[in-house]
């Protein structure tokens, strides 16, 4: 789809005019042999861009090359499809395979208050690209602190997976918005003079919502290895607790075990022709046993 930009206004054209007036072209990453025919790009464009597996910019003479990857907001992951941008002082070429992202920006473009010129449009583009973050990490919030509580309410339950999986999911968002903030950088160098100053500022601020998303993401980070080290300081006590009980086992029957060694020694004792021995064996093993249950109750020690 190719779109024309005049007095601020976008309209739908066959892409013939394009190559005298200002304008952007939407394309899926298939048409791109087409695209490049029609405006003489070099096909090693496109094979750099597959090579790539993560966003950057890249400044050449005469134009700017955007490489961006996406989100897929419903697994928290990097998606397969990836963004290629090819930017000059009078057309910008979109390639990107995602439909919801495409028709978005094209509804933007089409329907949107904002008086539109081809910096404005690839701001634009670029801004939309985060409009869902907030609400990604509001629910992985969301998740750390349901995670938390039920940390809290059960002695015995297993996350190591839970929080296994929602650190990997924040190290992707990590990881996309340093890319992405890197892209910024280069954008906003501008040493192509593409775009104008109040563009600029326009990127300045876009630059700083994304740093505020990349610290709330390391906020994130802390907050789940605070989980993790209360969860670890849980299992911590739980196996104190029962190094504890087998502690005390093993108090109460070390005398019992000094009995036994006591009367199994071969020799012969008074007790053994004594009539009553056998049941005062057994009768001290009670009383030594309740001692040290009293004496352990009366330090608290279970």
């Amino acid at each position: 789809m190719f779109i024309e930009i005049m007095d601020g206004k976008c309209v739908k054209t066959d892409g013939s005019r394009l190559q005298n007036h200002h304008g952007l072209g939407i394309f899926k990453t298939s048409e791109y042999e087409q695209i490049f025919q029609q405006f003489a790009l070099s096909p090693k464009l496109m094979e750099e861009f597959r090579a790539s597996k993560s966003s950057r910019f890249e400044s050449h003479d005469g134009f700017d090359l955007i490489f961006l990857n996406t989100l897929d907001y419903s697994m928290i992951r990097i998606a397969e499809e990836r963004i290629f941008i090819y930017y000059t002082n009078k057309l910008a070429l979109i390639f990107c395979d995602d439909p919801f992202i495409m028709e978005g920006f094209e509804k933007y473009l089409l329907t949107g208050l904002d008086i539109i010129t081809l910096d404005r449009a690839v701001y634009g583009f670029m801004k939309h690209l985060t409009e869902e973050d907030d609400q990604v990490l509001e629910k992985l919030e969301g998740k750390i602190s349901s995670l938390e509580d039920r940390l809290i309410s059960s002695k015995n339950g297993d996350f190591v997976q839970d929080i296994i999986y929602i650190r990997h999911k924040l190290m992707v968002l990590k990881n996309y918005y340093e890319q992405l903030f890197n892209v910024l950088d280069g954008i906003q160098e501008n040493e192509n003079q593409l775009i104008s100053e109040k563009m600029l500022r326009f990127y300045k601020i876009f630059s700083g919502r994304v740093d505020r998303l990349y610290h709330r993401t390391l906020n994130l980070r802390d907050y789940v290895t605070q989980v993790r080290e209360s969860y670890q300081a849980q299992v911590d006590i739980n196996l104190n607790q029962i190094m504890k009980i087998f502690t005390v086992i093993t108090a109460i029957f070390l005398p019992l075990t000094l009995i036994v060694g006591w009367y199994g020694m071969n020799f012969q004792m008074p007790e053994y022709g004594w009539s009553f021995g056998y049941p005062l064996v057994i009768l001290l093993s009670i009383v030594v046993i309740g001692l040290m249950v009293l004496y352990f109750k009366k330090n608290k020690w279970f």
